[in-house]
């Protein structure tokens, strides 16, 4: 087969994308916008008479890139998104999460859509620093956990909560479910928690202790939190320190209270 245009960090031509596309299919409705993918696989092209151990970047489409030489199994990631790629991840992450609005425990959706998205960035890590490095699972019912275990005493803990309230609302990003909306800033939560993952996962090798990301459900009815903790996980992974956060629209840009 062909061997495809090399992307600009492995010493290829820059491909010539479109605003706010995906680096590798070009288009900007890809659902993993921005998404970096990195596999080791065996690659062969026209001018190899055997397959080598490769980095690949893949997307949606199953386009691909290939590194033009072999990496080493625990190599370098790939370059750390720009400011401008992390703000259009997190418009992305935000914006498909507040369409999806659940309430309470009844998640199905919401739930479907982070774990996609976590187990994505589990694989990569996976591949890149084997089995074990990171893990994602369900401490309890209708919750998510990921795990990047750094091998350390203790581990840091940062949470997001999941769920909607039974509001209608009318604007442009409205929800798809009638009489709910992310009205409270859970959307937005998790798309931080969310965008920290895939800061995570790029700098694994870099981390200086393990971090287990929580997401909650039933934080506006109350009672999710009460079940992650009683599950056990905090104890288990050994967290001595739990973050959490809120959105307030009264604060300036950029302002943490």
């Amino acid at each position: 087969p062909r061997m495809p245009r090399l992307a600009p960090e492995f010493g290829g031509t820059p491909l010539p994308l479109a605003s706010n596309a995906c680096r590798l299919c070009q288009s900007s409705s890809c659902p993993r916008l921005y998404r970096r993918y990195e596999i080791i696989a065996l690659v062969c092209d026209s001018q190899e008479k055997s397959p080598r151990l490769a980095k690949m970047r893949i997307c949606c489409t199953n386009k691909y890139e290939i590194a033009p030489q072999a990496w080493p199994r625990e190599g370098p990631a790939m370059p750390p998104a720009s400011p401008a790629d992390e703000l259009a991840l997190l418009t992305r992450l935000r914006r498909d999460l507040h369409r999806i609005p659940e309430l309470d425990f009844e998640l199905p959706e919401t739930l479907r859509y982070v774990h996609d998205e976590l187990e994505a960035l589990c694989d990569d890590v996976t591949t890149r620093y084997g089995e074990g490095a990171c893990t994602v699972f369900s401490p309890c019912k209708s919750s998510l956990c990921m795990f990047f275990d750094r091998k350390s005493d203790h581990a840091t803990a940062v949470r997001s909560d999941m769920d909607a309230l039974p509001v209608t609302e009318k604007s442009e990003y409205a929800s798809c479910h009638q009489g709910h909306m992310h009205a409270c800033g859970h959307d937005g939560h998790m798309a931080m928690v969310l965008g920290l993952a895939h800061h995570l996962a790029e700098s694994f090798d870099e981390l200086p202790r393990s971090v287990l990301l929580v997401f909650q459900p039933a934080e506006e009815t109350t009672g999710g939190a009460r079940f992650i903790c009683e599950s056990g996980v905090f104890e288990r992974y050994g967290v001595d320190r739990v973050f959490g956060f809120h959105l307030w629209p009264d604060l300036a840009m950029g302002e943490v209270a």
